[in-house]
């Protein structure tokens, strides 16, 4: 379904004249660049999306803007720039808080959680991790829920294999100082 709605949306988008500053075509923008994400196609992606954020901005749809913002910070999250990223990611996060955006907020936390892992990050990657997880539970969407706990599997190993290193550290700094005593 994703191509043929990507291709409904290229359609009307095509009809619709660039100079056209539309809530409308907006929206449909930033779908296209989401479901140009979700194919892979990242240059696609990233066009419809900017596209999207300068018209959001142009005609004061902060919901929207937020959404792009957010969306192209996971695209260049793929794309393999955590710094640019994490920076995007932190605007949208900031928007989504202020309008109070439950659904977009906990997307986002997630995004963040794995970027912080990626970095390395797992106590951070859990803490933004859980905020989304309590965000998705309050909202009641069984399937943000559980891609929030996919991601929590991913961060959880690392964060055990913190435990068993400090527990080792620990064994290990009581052998010495009994072999020392």
């Amino acid at each position: 379904y994703w191509s043929e709605g990507r291709q409904r949306l290229e359609t009307a988008l095509y009809l619709i004249p660039k100079r056209e500053a539309t809530v409308t075509r907006a929206r449909a923008l930033i779908a296209a660049g989401d479901l140009a994400y979700y194919q892979d196609d990242y240059g696609k992606a990233r066009s419809f999306l900017e596209e999207g954020m300068k018209l959001c901005s142009d005609l004061g749809l902060e919901r929207e803007f937020a959404v792009a913002l957010g969306n192209l910070g996971a695209l260049t999250s793929m794309q393999g720039d955590a710094v640019t990223a994490f920076s995007l990611l932190k605007q949208s996060e900031q928007l989504c808080r202020a309008m109070n955006s439950t659904w977009e907020l906990a997307y986002l936390l997630r995004k963040l959680a794995q970027l912080a892992i990626n970095k390395g990050d797992a106590r951070e990657a859990v803490e933004y991790a859980q905020e989304s997880l309590t965000l998705a539970k309050r909202l009641g969407d069984a399937s943000l829920i559980a891609t929030i706990l996919s991601t929590l599997g991913v961060i959880l190993p690392s964060v055990l294999n913190m435990v068993a290193i400090r527990e080792a550290s620990t064994s290990l700094l009581a052998s010495v100082r009994l072999s020392c005593a």
